[in-house]
């Protein structure tokens, strides 16, 4: 088969736009690709190929598979416009630049968050993948979500009907913004985002964690 043509449907199926981008997916340099573009492609030449693009892939997945975005920052609670949910980050308390970039890379990003106590112990770890939920939804999401694993003994008494000695304390399920006060965000290649999720539930389980631990080998 000429070159041509299997570039072309390597092309359309990878979503590159330059014979550059291909070759970077392909592993071979630019001016290869546009010598083997021009030729019938052997088996061989084919089968080597392949092996390139494994190891390309391999390669890229080891150097940017998983990147920091931010970790045990200080979370900033406080109320929403409106008084129904909780924010995690209170934008009266950051500065603009900061929370500006911070809001920005967490919006459009993939990966995992992990949400940790005010002695730095893990509370919960989550994940979002795809284009369809950011980190910061998935975040603000889990942030106002009552975790059945956790309880503390507290009472329901608001501050402005606060009376001496007369609510009862009882042991409730909390909200990870009850018990949160830092946050780790890293952005994770998709392919990546299960196992990683899964080992880390694995390899740190306590009493204050994710109840349900997540499978290894559901994963493979």
């Amino acid at each position: 088969m000429l070159g041509k043509e299997v570039f072309g449907y390597l092309q359309k199926k990878l979503g590159t736009n330059t014979a550059r981008e291909l070759a970077q997916q392909l592993g071979i340099a630019e001016s290869r690709l546009c010598q083997l573009q021009e030729k019938q492609l052997k088996p061989m030449t084919i089968s080597t190929i392949i092996c390139n693009t494994i190891e390309a892939t391999h390669n890229e997945l080891a150097t940017t598979g998983v990147r920091a975005i931010v970790e045990f920052y200080p979370i900033s609670r406080c109320e929403s416009t409106h008084g129904k949910r909780k924010e995690f980050l209170d934008k009266q308390n950051i500065d603009t630049s900061t929370y500006s970039a911070l809001r920005t890379e967490l919006s459009t990003k993939s990966g995992l968050y992990i949400f940790y106590n005010s002695e730095g112990k893990l509370l919960y770890i989550g994940k979002t993948k795809g284009k369809t939920n950011s980190l910061w939804d998935e975040i603000k999401s889990a942030y106002n979500r009552e975790r059945d694993p956790q309880k503390l003994y507290m009472t329901n008494t608001r501050l402005s009907d606060f009376s001496p000695f007369t609510s009862r304390i009882k042991k409730q399920n909390v909200y990870l913004h009850d018990i949160s006060a830092y946050f780790s965000a890293y952005q994770v290649h998709d392919s990546l985002i299960d196992i990683i999720e899964a080992l880390l539930i694995r390899i740190t389980p306590n009493n204050n964690m994710n109840d349900r631990i997540e499978s290894i080998e559901r994963n493979k």
